[in-house]
């Protein structure tokens, strides 16, 4: 497994994105092929939380609980050490940061910078703490235009996906920016 051509993906950017695009987790990212994958602790979340399962009731659908099984981060027994080890020193940094994360947020971080793979988040506390230990993170819109780009998806299915959003009332933060500066234009153009 070429964990550097690994996308690991957070809860929200797996919200936003598995439903417009499903089989989400299934399909390779841009012409790097990246593969999109989730942790174990993804499903654990989402049995805990039933907000997230009332918001997005479609997610206990077999057929997205089968692409999740599926499509989970496939970890190394030999550097178990370091996954523990790294864990504490994102916990630190969050906390004298006063960034509140989730096990599951840190854990993403985590194994992404154990591993050398990437992250996709909308998270600013994430983002803070990969840019901290040299993670590379892509935003949700990044792995869209990635799509895009590579003609993955057309314009009317970018603009279906968000839209989606909008109705959601689930825009990631900073969306008008980042659009502009992703796609070099605003959205209402688009």
């Amino acid at each position: 497994m070429n964990y550097e051509k690994i996308i690991i993906i957070d809860t929200c950017t797996y919200f936003r994105l598995s439903k417009g695009l499903h089989p989400f987790l299934s399909n390779k990212i841009g012409k790097d092929n990246y593969t999109p994958c989730v942790l174990k602790d993804l499903n654990k979340d989402l049995k805990r939380n039933n907000n997230l399962k009332n918001k997005f009731a479609w997610i206990e659908e077999k057929e997205y609980i089968n692409n999740r099984e599926k499509n989970l981060f496939k970890k190394k027994s030999a550097i178990e050490n370091g996954i523990i080890n790294n864990y504490k020193f994102i916990s630190m940094e969050a906390s004298d940061n006063g960034i509140n994360l989730s096990d599951v947020d840190k854990n993403c971080i985590n194994y992404a910078y154990t591993y050398g793979s990437k992250l996709a988040t909308d998270d600013a506390g994430m983002i803070l703490v990969c840019k901290e230990f040299g993670v590379q993170y892509f935003k949700t819109l990044d792995i869209l235009y990635l799509l895009f780009d590579n003609k993955q998806i057309t314009t009317s299915k970018l603009k279906s996906i968000i839209d989606f959003w909008y109705y959601l009332n689930d825009l990631p933060g900073e969306f008008q920016k980042d659009f502009k500066n992703i796609f070099k234009k605003p959205y209402n153009e688009f």
